[in-house]
């Protein structure tokens, strides 16, 4: 979702904050637009392997769906 999203709304040098489950989230979404972000603020977070936790593994596929349109259309609206 974060990337969908970032890729919507065509962000560059964007700085990317991730608290708690944010910051694996984030970190994923910078590994896969390096040149999106210039900076990546994270706090009270974790960063370890999660590899066979079901549960952290299914949490971790908002991060590769698409933004919906509405959500989109809508941070458009509120960002003009």
């Amino acid at each position: 979702m974060v990337t969908g999203f970032v890729d919507a709304l065509g962000f560059k040098d964007a700085t990317l904050v991730g608290q708690d489950w944010g910051g694996p989230i984030g970190l994923a979404a910078a590994q896969r637009r390096p040149g999106v972000f210039d900076r990546l603020v994270l706090a009270n977070t974790w960063a370890w392997p999660v590899d066979g936790d079901l549960y952290v593994e299914g949490a971790g596929l908002y991060v590769e769906t698409d933004a919906p349109e509405e959500f989109v259309a809508a941070i458009r609206g509120w960002a003009t």
